[in-house]
């Protein structure tokens, strides 16, 4: 993510989802990857799903962003 490597850390995360491993995790990281991608559709479908399974600032934060991007300023 930080290598700008945004495909790449997509792969990685959808290998956690995958395995089961850290599900909240890997949906927070793919989601902001392709938030940084403008991906906003599946951004927004992985951070509804990290904000189920994972309670840090983080998470709405970046529900935010990404929801400032799809222009869904009611959220």
């Amino acid at each position: 993510t930080y290598a700008d490597r945004h495909a790449e850390a997509i792969s990685v995360a959808d290998r956690m989802v995958a395995t089961g491993r850290n599900p909240g995790d890997a949906y927070y990281w793919r989601a902001l990857n392709y938030a940084r991608l403008k991906d906003d559709a599946r951004a927004w479908d992985d951070v509804e799903r990290a904000a189920t399974l994972l309670a840090n600032a983080d998470v709405p934060k970046l529900a935010g962003i990404v929801a400032i991007n799809r222009r869904d300023f009611a959220v």
